[in-house]
């Protein structure tokens, strides 16, 4: 193999998370208008099996491919170039599509006024203001996920180059997330945070990686270690509910009675047990299923989701896009099914992954997408 040949596996697996992160964006926007203002998509179990793990195995893939990068910067002496390159990769595109989304709002507002309204012009100079205003809310809570790796990404390279991979002032940084507020998003990116971080540390420590190495080599092949972890991932997942999601009940310890520091120190516990739990089941049964070359099904699966995986923050910010706009407002009258989640997940795959690929080819626009 070339030396600079991606190696697929890596891609593989983002593929598969990022059909789990639209088909969850589906479940939750696409089945009905009643069923999205209610939020009765906490309570649907597959929507809480896609959000039980699948943050968490991006994060831990981020952070280990995270510490390469910084090794190569540590030798060459290019930390300023690597963080400055992954500000640009992040922060452009959060910048482009957040004004894209308060732009397409205000148009979709602006022509639902009458034209010949006598204080059409009022209207829409409020209507701007209005919009104008958003655009710092919107900067900070729009396409969070990216803003989640760049936070990782910028904690992990201090304490590298400040405390050298001090574990202690590891321990210490996530004693304090318990007790950061939740605001602004925070609670999501002390969340995936630890997942991150235990990808980075994992290849980093040069014994773990060894011994990824070896287990990968060995144990991964082996069908029994596939059943041994999908069962602790079952079991752990009998326990989950709606309030376990990060989204309904936070990451913050609250001061008080016992009952407001414990619960959510269990409960953040939990979340990062189940976490792991379910990204080694499938990072270890992709292993299995496409660690040998083959020329059937395997092979046609594999290189469906290779391909999705080399797109993935593009495939993630313009299907958050073509669901809100387009799949979200055509299904409003819709019965909740799970046939027609997947149908529309095929579609927003189909649509983003075609035009991340043409915005990659344009060189005034890949930076929207992280290219």
């Amino acid at each position: 193999m070339a030396a600079n040949r991606r190696l697929p596996y890596p891609d593989i697996v983002r593929g598969f998370a990022i059909i789990l992160v639209v088909l969850g964006h589906c479940i939750q926007m696409g089945s009905g208008a009643a069923y999205y203002e209610a939020s009765a998509f906490y309570d649907d179990r597959l929507y809480q099996f896609i959000y039980s793990f699948h943050m968490p195995l991006f994060m831990l893939i981020s952070g280990y491919f995270a510490a390469f990068s910084m090794e190569r910067a540590d030798r060459t002496g290019t930390w300023r170039q690597l963080l400055a390159r992954r500000a640009r990769q992040f922060l452009i595109p959060i910048a482009f599509w957040t004004l894209f989304e308060i732009a397409v709002t205000f148009v979709r507002t602006l022509v639902q006024i009458p034209a010949d309204d006598p204080v059409f012009r009022d209207k829409a100079v409020g209507l701007v203001k209005i919009e104008l205003a958003a655009i710092p809310t919107h900067f900070v809570n729009e396409l969070w996920f990216l803003w989640a790796i760049l936070w990782s990404l910028l904690a992990v390279s201090l304490v590298r180059r400040v405390f050298r991979d001090s574990l202690m002032i590891y321990a210490v940084l996530e004693l304090l997330m318990l007790l950061v507020p939740d605001a602004l998003n925070a609670g999501v990116y002390k969340y995936v945070f630890s997942f991150f971080l235990l990808g980075y540390l994992c290849a980093a420590n040069g014994s773990v990686q060894h011994l990824f190495e070896k287990i990968k080599g060995e144990a991964l092949g082996r069908w029994r270690y596939v059943v041994f972890s999908g069962i602790i991932f079952a079991v752990a997942f009998l326990f989950f509910h709606k309030d376990t999601m990060i989204y309904l009940s936070g990451y913050r310890v609250l001061w008080g009675e016992w009952k407001l520091i414990a619960i959510p120190i269990v409960r953040n516990a939990y979340r990062f047990a189940i976490g792991m739990a379910g990204s080694v089941f499938f990072l270890i049964l992709f292993w299995q299923l496409f660690r040998v070359p083959d020329r059937g099904f395997r092979s046609a699966a594999a290189k469906v989701l290779e391909a999705l995986g080399r797109e993935t923050m593009g495939i993630y910010i313009l299907s958050s896009y073509y669901i809100i706009f387009g799949i979200h407002e055509l299904t409003k009258k819709v019965t909740p099914s799970y046939a027609l989640n997947l149908f529309e997940a095929a579609i927003a795959l189909l649509l983003s992954y075609g035009t991340a690929r043409l915005l990659g080819r344009i060189p005034g626009l890949r930076r929207t997408i992280g290219k």
